[in-house]
């Protein structure tokens, strides 16, 4: 790969520094009041079935495409945008990337707890519904979205600069994992006395599903 001057390799680094760094800070900052509520440092709880808590978790869980769009438009001009939307259902990610993305929410929020409560025989960790179970779908809708436009759309385009697509695919899934944690600390603050060990094993799938992701999106 030709060496890049030092003009170029700064307009490389600079957006990839600002992508991660505000689109972490944004999910962590708006899913800090849902985490507070349930472990008590907010006298009333948040749920992200209430309207408060549904917007918290909309603007956490779009910060990766609230963080990338400026900087799109900033590097590529409004042609750039156009592109992005179009990529979006151009073919970049096929039908079964979109239903992989699609069920990584529903295996965040109903998998663990499920399998925990089949498995502890503990009905304080078996109570969802059908309803919560179409409503987490439709969240997944929503984050399928946003990963194909921030995640395999632009943090892979930039993790992919001067990186093998292996180690592209590596990077730039630990940064969604970090990006996404705080779902997994929703689900686990919310259930008292949730194990960590299930935290670990529900985690493991999550990784692996994003991992194949960016393992078989479009780069460039």
């Amino acid at each position: 790969m030709a060496v890049r001057n030092a003009s170029e390799t700064a307009v490389v680094k600079h957006p990839l520094v600002v992508f991660v760094v505000v689109s972490i800070l944004m999910s962590w900052a708006f899913w800090s009041p849902i985490l507070g509520s349930h472990v008590g440092l907010l006298p009333q709880e948040i749920e992200i079935t209430s309207v408060g808590g549904f917007i918290l978790y909309l603007i956490a869980m779009t910060s990766m495409w609230i963080a990338a769009l400026p900087l799109v438009a900033a590097f590529q001009g409004i042609e750039g945008v156009k592109s992005a939307y179009r990529n979006l259902l151009n073919g970049r990610n096929g039908a079964l990337w979109y239903a992989v993305a699609i069920l990584i929410p529903l295996a965040v929020e109903i998998v663990p707890p499920a399998l925990y409560a089949s498995l502890s025989g503990d009905p304080t960790f078996s109570a969802f519904s059908w309803p919560y179970v179409l409503f987490v779908l439709v969240l997944g809708i929503h984050m399928a979205l946003v990963l194909a436009l921030g995640g395999t759309g632009y943090a892979l385009q930039l993790f992919a600069e001067g990186r093998s697509r292996f180690a592209a695919t590596l990077v730039t899934s630990a940064y969604t994992l970090v990006w996404i944690a705080p779902m997994y600390l929703e689900v686990i603050s919310r259930h008292p006395g949730y194990p960590g060990v299930w935290y670990v094993l529900g985690f493991v799938p999550t990784a692996l599903m994003v991992t194949w992701l960016y393992h078989t999106a479009e780069v460039g």
